[in-house]
């Protein structure tokens, strides 16, 4: 009995090892992926490469905005 490996149909009993290593991979791939989506926001930088505020780090931090002076904090709006 024959394996597909990467599309090609190879005559010869499948090795265990190939199989798993190639799972192992796909698994690694997908997982790396989750991981990169999940923890997205912790790597957003307060000012773009133009010295501009970057505006994802605004949406995504709202009070640690307020301290770089990007948005007005509660003492400015109280003092008018």
């Amino acid at each position: 009995m024959g394996y597909i490996l990467d599309g090609v149909y190879h005559k010869e009993v499948a090795p265990i090892e190939k199989l798993q290593s190639r799972q192992q991979s796909t698994f690694k791939q997908h997982d790396q992926n989750r991981q990169r989506k999940d923890f997205a926001r912790e790597i957003l930088q307060p000012h773009d490469k133009n010295g501009k505020p970057n505006e994802d780090f605004i949406a995504a931090y709202n009070e640690e905005s307020k301290e770089y002076g990007f948005l007005p904090t509660d003492k400015d709006l109280k003092n008018g």
